[in-house]
């Protein structure tokens, strides 16, 4: 017999997708009607861009976000539980109680990023 997997199946994001994510999610956090909040679980996103952009509270658990750009970014209560964020740039980001149990750095570049309060139980 075999056994399921954990988690849902990954679905491969385009650049032009993630970007409608995000600023929807930018225009929920400005209270925008028709706004959604950003969910991308599960999702495989490599190489994407966010410098500076606003993601307070998205939920990237289990995502695999490899080599993205999140340079001086707010991630403010973002969760990336079992998160792959290997040789992402976090450089300057707000990270300030993230949910980062499990994730993934590999590679990650993290010089002034602000971690304060973010759970980095089981992160490599």
């Amino acid at each position: 017999m075999r056994s399921q997997p954990l988690s849902p199946k990954a679905v491969t994001v385009e650049a032009a997708e993630f970007e409608a994510m995000v600023r929807s999610h930018e225009g929920f956090l400005a209270g925008q009607p028709g706004s959604m909040r950003a969910l991308p679980r599960y999702v495989i996103a490599h190489r994407m861009r966010c410098e500076g952009r606003r993601l307070n509270e998205a939920d990237f658990t289990g995502a695999d976000l490899t080599g993205s750009i999140f340079i001086g970014g707010d991630l403010t209560r973002a969760a990336f539980y079992c998160a792959t964020l290997a040789k992402c740039d976090f450089r300057n980001a707000r990270l300030l109680r993230a949910d980062l149990r499990g994730a993934s750095f590999a590679g990650a570049r993290l010089g002034g990023a602000m971690l304060d309060e973010a759970d980095l139980r089981a992160a490599t």
